[in-house]
C-alpha cells in the first residue's frame, strides 16, 4: 500500500508566492513537482534566461536531521548551489536574487576575461 505523501505547510504560501512575483525575480516559470517523490525537488523554479534552474526543497519552521534523508543528502552534494531547502517565501526569494547575481557575476567576468586585449 502507498501511503500519501505528506506536504509541509508552508509549501503552498512558497510556491504562491514565487509564483506571484515571478516577474520580480525574473522567472520563466515556477513547476510545483512535490507529488514526484523520491527525493526530487518540491518547487522548480526556472530563470527568464532559460539557463539556469533553482531547485526547492521545502521543509517546515523547524528543521530536524531526521528531515533530510539520504536523497536529499545527496542533492545538496552533488547541485549545492541549484538546490536550496527553504522555509519561507522570503528565503526562496532570496535564493533566487543570490543565484541570478552569481550567474551575472560569473558571465561578466568570463566576458572580461576572454576579450581580446586592446
Amino acid at each position: 500500500m502507498q501511503y500519501k505523501r505528506r506536504t509541509d505547510s508552508s509549501h503552498a504560501p512558497i510556491r504562491d508566492y514565487l509564483r506571484k512575483h515571478a516577474a520580480v525575480l525574473n522567472l520563466q516559470a515556477v513547476v510545483d513537482t512535490h507529488d514526484l517523490g523520491d527525493g526530487f525537488p518540491d518547487i522548480i523554479a526556472i530563470l527568464k534566461n532559460g539557463t539556469l534552474a533553482l531547485m526547492f526543497e521545502i521543509k517546515g519552521e523547524k528543521i530536524r536531521p531526521t528531515d533530510l534523508d539520504d536523497e536529499i543528502r545527496f542533492m545538496l552534494k552533488l547541485v549545492s548551489p541549484v538546490y536550496r531547502i527553504v522555509q519561507t517565501p522570503e528565503a526562496a526569494a532570496a535564493a533566487i536574487t543570490e543565484l541570478t547575481d552569481l550567474h551575472t557575476y560569473l558571465k561578466n567576468y568570463w566576458k572580461e576575461s576572454h576579450e581580446p586585449n586592446a
